[in-house]
């Protein structure tokens, strides 16, 4: 188990390193597995996307429990998100990480609720996290037929 938490936060760490600056609050909505509403002490409200990840979009199969799953580890909780520069469709782009020191964005590919976004991120955890996910057969990889979110989108827009 400490292997674990300083694996995390050396991670966390190493993600962060690269943020803009620190954003802390409470999460105020969670809008699927990978995006979420906070607000800062002074009443700042932001919405975030994780950093190198994508969940399942809601009607997608597993959307539902992709988000479920990131509403327990978020909603209502005081996190910190690392943000990046620049916005991507209105939300800051963040590694986060919750008050016990949870990485958010690992947590949700390890327990086989997000995939990790190769096409955006070259995180070499997320990575190992994804392939442990999918070997192990957990979370989204259960049925085997999972679908990436990305090409499940562009296979509604071509109807």
């Amino acid at each position: 188990m400490q292997n674990k938490l300083l694996f995390l936060f050396l991670l966390s760490f190493a993600n962060a390193s690269f943020a803009q600056e620190v954003f802390s609050g409470t999460v105020t909505s969670v809008y699927n597995g990978d995006s979420f509403s906070m607000k800062s002490e002074d009443g700042i409200l932001m919405k975030i996307v994780a950093m190198g990840i994508d969940a399942p979009e809601l009607p997608q199969e597993y959307g539902l429990r992709s988000k479920e799953f990131a509403s327990g580890l978020l909603l209502n909780k005081k996190v910190k998100a690392y943000l990046m520069p620049g916005e991507f469709y209105g939300r800051r782009e963040a590694v986060v990480v919750t008050a016990d020191n949870i990485h958010f964005n690992y947590e949700m590919v390890l327990t086989g609720n997000a995939w990790w976004d190769y096409r955006y991120s070259k995180d070499k955890y997320l990575e190992i996290a994804h392939k442990t996910a999918r070997s192990r057969e957990i979370g989204l990889w259960k049925d085997g037929g999972a679908q990436p979110p990305w090409d499940w989108s562009r296979s509604k827009k071509k109807r």
